[in-house]
């Protein structure tokens, strides 16, 4: 194997990064090849293979048994607990940290966190995770997983435990907490359906996952059930964000026929469309009924208050909290977790002022 060194790389670094990249992409799994095999495959000498494998080792990416040799750590392996948490939730999503959806759900896992004794790491670029995964400064990490970041969480998780909120990775294994979706997309409209609407439209989240289909099948599931059909145009595009709320006020008085109510894929819509609404002269319930979806603390204090479909943040962060320490826990001792791999928790209707009966 003939090596190409940048000059500021030294030779052991070189060897490290590549038998790191072969760990990760599963073409080392557990024994490693002896240190003058390796000398031999990389034309370098054994002394340099040493000190890589034990930078590796430093890094608890593998581990070395004397007189028998070199192993892959395995996710049971590492003893050491650094008793912190990383919480990632990518950039890109509106409002981040401080968005009234995820502060209250940020809130719940770090008070949930701070009960097991463990402290919470934030992590909004998914580069600035590897260093705390590669060197243990996290015992686990809890990521509210989307499928931009699907190649990204394949590459962390033979190195760090993991459980994902929001969506699920399929068929990997990742033991994932999700919010019924879909049945909240459907009370929704079920609701609406039960106060005599008819023309109901909707709008979406960003469909790049899971969760936005989801409750737009719910929706829709609903309205097949009582035989409703509503015409193309009252499907909306929405991204999650209060100003698209706004802005499409316009558009859902521009629908024929007229809605008389519209479901949104989350509050913050909702309530950017009732303020768009009121500027444009309708009121909210008395010209057109409005339900949204998450239950923020802002849904409460809004005028009208907003009827809302209530994702319990406390359940949803209770669990992630428990399920992760199940596997930091069973990691130390070689255990086999018992539980399972997605759990669904429930959601209801809270009713509030921002419908009315025709």
């Amino acid at each position: 194997m003939k090596m190409s060194l940048e000059n500021s790389l030294k030779k052991y670094e070189y060897v490290k990064n590549a038998l790191k990249q072969k760990i990760l992409n599963g073409e080392i799994k557990e024994k490693l090849p002896g240190e003058r095999e390796l000398a031999k495959q990389f034309k370098i000498s054994y002394m340099t293979i040493r000190k890589a494998i034990e930078k590796l080792a430093d890094e608890e990416i593998v581990y070395k048994e004397p007189s028998v040799g070199t192993f892959v750590c395995k996710k049971g392996f590492i003893y050491k607990k650094t008793h912190n948490i990383g919480f990632f939730l990518p950039h890109w999503i509106g409002g981040g940290i401080t968005g009234y959806y995820y502060s209250a759900l940020f809130t719940q896992i770090e008070n949930f966190a701070h009960m097991y004794g463990y402290n919470i790491v934030y992590f909004s670029k998914i580069e600035s995770i590897f260093p705390y995964a590669d060197r243990r400064k996290v015992d686990g990490l809890i990521f509210a997983y989307f499928p931009e970041e699907e190649r990204y969480l394949k590459e962390i998780s033979p190195f760090v435990h993991i459980v994902t909120v929001e969506n699920a990775l399929e068929n990997s294994g990742i033991p994932a907490i999700l919010i019924d979706n879909f049945d909240g997309g459907y009370q929704a409209a079920k609701y609406l359906i039960n106060l005599g609407h008819r023309n109901i439209a909707y709008i979406t989240g960003r469909f790049n996952n899971k969760l936005a289909f989801d409750r737009y099948n719910g929706f829709m599931a609903a309205l097949k059930e009582h035989k409703i059909k509503i015409p193309e145009e009252y499907i909306i595009k929405g991204d999650f964000l209060f100003d698209t709320g706004f802005k499409l006020a316009q558009t859902i008085l521009s629908l024929k026929p007229s809605p008389t109510a519209v479901v949104t894929g989350n509050d913050e819509m909702a309530l950017g469309l009732i303020k768009g609404l009121n500027l444009l002269g309708k009121k909210v319930p008395d010209d057109i009924s409005v339900v949204g979806f998450d239950d923020i603390e802002n849904s409460r204090q809004f005028h009208p208050a907003l009827t809302t479909i209530h994702v319990p943040h406390d359940i949803v962060a209770k669990l992630a909290v428990e399920y992760l320490l199940n596997l930091i826990d069973n990691k130390a001792t070689n255990e086999k977790t018992t539980f399972t791999p997605v759990k669904v928790v429930p959601v209801h209707l809270v009713e509030r002022e921002s419908c009315k009966r025709l």
